[in-house]
């Protein structure tokens, strides 16, 4: 009898928990996907608030990494949404797509900000690239910011740029006061 209720008991939860783990997934996804989506309309601002972004070419074009660690067609889609742009202040844009795994920083090539198109992303190396090369890495994904990306988005009852100062100071990055003045920081 007692093998009977257990086995009653773990049928029991497997209705109840594989639809609640299998909704919770879907939702963090779905909402993964939003930030993102929402981040790529606010990426180009972040660059542009760059008082040195001038400085960040190479061949006259900003050189613009989307970095993935899983899903390369993701990366694709925001990359192609960034690219429509053309510009940013005037500065035609080239966009590599990396992964997470092979993303490196030379000297040999400059770059002007990176996305991170993934809330799983191992962030630690590509915050230390970012901070001695001084480029903008913006994440959508929360917690990011707080983890020592530059740059993300803070969501409450309105979206706002979200900026940790300490990265920005680190990297030796100028902002216009302006995107300052409007962003949620975290220092």
């Amino acid at each position: 009898m007692k093998t009977r209720s257990t086995t009653y008991f773990q049928k029991f939860l497997s209705i109840i928990l594989i639809p609640c783990i299998l909704f919770a997934f879907l939702t963090n996804t779905h909402s993964d996907i939003n930030r993102a989506l929402i981040g790529i309309e606010l990426f180009p601002s972040f660059l542009a608030s760059d008082r040195g972004i001038e400085n960040k070419t190479q061949d006259n074009q900003l050189n613009i990494v989307f970095i993935y660690q899983f899903d390369r067609d993701v990366a694709e889609e925001l990359s192609t949404r960034l690219n429509a742009l053309g510009k940013i202040r005037g500065i035609p844009i080239q966009i590599t797509i990396s992964s997470a795994n092979n993303f490196e920083c030379s000297e040999n090539k400059k770059i002007a900000g990176v996305f991170i198109t993934e809330s799983m992303i191992r962030l630690e190396e590509i915050i230390k690239n970012s901070i001695g090369n001084q480029f903008i890495v913006f994440s959508p994904f929360e917690g990011d910011v707080e983890k020592g990306v530059t740059g993300g988005i803070y969501i409450t009852e309105r979206i706002v740029p979200y900026i940790n100062l300490n990265t920005l100071g680190l990297a030796k990055i100028s902002m216009k006061s302006f995107f300052l003045r409007v962003s949620h920081k975290y220092e």
